[in-house]
């Protein structure tokens, strides 16, 4: 329903078609927007009423669509977005460019995502797990540790049931990878896996409570829940991750921890595809790897009482249901295939339900072409784990003080700042030289480049879309929303 979108992107649509009768909707409320996606060879009239109306976005191709694109959904971060294609220019079409809008702007809401509700719990757990982190050799010193073994990615998808009996016949013929819910799923079925691994920020405990893998080695990013990360207790591994996180850079820097950037996908079952193949496995088979779902239920037994919020319907799929996030790694995936032709990819699904292509096998062909040798898995496993350790738990809390401290002086700042606007008001303080060097005092924090410098480079989008705000208002609105952002730090993180 119309209603239910905030964003409204139009492709085909180049002689301004649809403006007319969408006036009443785009007045009916503030956040509404409209953005004309121009095809190739389309213009619109010059004159024409869309040039002037400050709810319209224009993306031609003469600017770069997908680039002028991901600039506006940026813009309007945190609305909901909805697509219409023109039926005359869609029969023309051999792919499915909506779908690309779309997973472009996926992309962008996920990585927002994280500052969304100001506590962002990854950046919590990427200042609480520095105290795991052991020598700078944990990740690389790894590489092609399971050189020429076959490796097995669970995912928790309805289609892991049909390969229980396979995954408990193994017997050291293949290393068993899970992650998330993959981990209480097969420890129900007695099943124990060789490689866990740990990336959702903050995951149900649900999804961890039959996990038991105490001797299984745990690779892990810095924004997994920490939580969960304190109460494994087999060898933690530090994966590094391939973003800019200030904060992280910042803390492995000061621990003295090189991180060679990692490209770990969406989702915990595209993390453990990664670090299989850095690891050297080949082929990699992937079971329970749907990336989508038919029945009731998205997961396999075990996780039946899980819900999935914002599920999408697949057009074309059959009754097929996906999310946003599991999409972006189903095409991640692909992605890793079509540049790893050095390896075997291979997919074991008796359910045809994945959304993702990769060459398809059965039980029965895979063991008898892929997994006729054994390994000595628990030796190999176990050497893996013995590496010179050290120990930054102090460290971690000095530098958890020095940042808290840090924290408390923006915080008095921020009240100084908002003190000289109610000082100088009605005239513009931001002009004021005793404001400009409280300011500059504000920027020179170090949870100030951390923590609220980030989080506001995402929100300020937000406030930005407030047209003809004066200045003052707008340094207002900016100080206050610092003031409850670190109060919020301190309050969840701090206390």
């Amino acid at each position: 329903m119309v209603e239910d979108i905030d964003v409204l992107c139009l492709y085909g649509f180049g002689q301004g078609l649809l403006y007319e009768e969408l006036q009443p909707w785009l007045e009916g409320d503030a956040d509404r927007a409209v953005l004309f996606l121009i095809e190739e060879g389309e213009t619109l009239p010059w004159g024409h009423r869309v040039f002037f109306d400050s709810k319209v976005r224009i993306c031609s191709p003469a600017e770069g669509i997908d680039h002028c694109f991901a600039q506006y959904v940026w813009e309007f971060v945190f609305l909901r977005f909805g697509y219409v294609m023109n039926p005359e220019v869609a029969h023309k079409k051999t792919e499915n460019i909506l779908q690309k809008f779309r997973k472009i702007e996926w992309h962008i809401q996920l990585l927002a995502s994280d500052a969304q509700d100001l506590t962002s719990a990854a950046m919590k757990n990427t200042a609480l797990n520095i105290q795991f982190l052991k020598s700078h050799y944990d990740f690389s010193y790894r590489k092609d540790a399971l050189k020429g073994v076959p490796a097995i990615i669970c995912g928790a998808g309805p289609s892991l049931e049909k390969s229980f009996s396979l995954l408990k016949s193994l017997k050291d013929r293949a290393a068993i990878f899970a992650g998330g819910a993959a981990l209480s799923i097969l420890s129900l079925e007695g099943i124990t896996c060789h490689v866990a691994a740990g990336l959702d920020p903050d995951p149900s405990l649900g999804r961890f409570k039959d996990f038991h893998g105490f001797e299984t080695p745990f690779f892990y990013q810095d924004r997994f829940s920490f939580d969960i990360a304190s109460r494994v207790h087999a060898e933690k591994i530090f994966v590094p991750d391939h973003g800019s996180n200030r904060l992280r850079n910042w803390l492995l820097d000061k621990v003295s921890i090189a991180s060679t950037p990692f490209d770990a996908g969406w989702t915990v079952t595209n993390m453990a595809t990664a670090i299989a193949h850095h690891l050297g496995c080949d082929p990699i088979i992937f079971v329970g790897v749907d990336f989508s779902f038919r029945s009731s239920s998205p997961y396999a037994k075990g996780m039946a009482e899980q819900e999935v919020e914002s599920t999408l319907a697949l057009p074309g799929k059959d009754g097929l249901f996906s999310k946003k996030d599991w999409l972006l790694a189903a095409s991640w995936t692909e992605d890793f295939i079509a540049k790893h032709t050095e390896r075997t990819f291979l997919n074991v699904s008796e359910e045809k339900q994945t959304c993702f292509s990769c060459p398809s096998i059965s039980s029965e062909e895979l063991q008898e072409r892929y997994l006729r040798r054994y390994f000595d898995l628990q030796g190999v496993i176990h050497s893996m784990q013995k590496l010179p350790a050290g120990d930054h738990r102090e460290k971690s809390v000095s530098l958890w003080l020095q940042l808290e401290e840090s924290v408390k002086r923006c915080d008095a700042l921020c009240s100084s700042l908002l003190a000289l606007i109610e000082k100088y008001y009605p005239s513009d303080a931001t002009q004021k030289g005793d404001f400009l060097l409280a300011e500059l005092d504000l920027q020179e924090e170090l949870a100030y480049h951390l923590i609220i410098e980030p989080l506001w480079g995402v929100w300020q989008r937000v406030f930005n879309r407030k047209k003809e705000v004066p200045i003052y208002f707008g340094a207002l609105n900016r100080f206050l929303f610092y003031k409850k952002m670190i109060h919020i730090q301190l309050k969840e993180f701090f206390l």
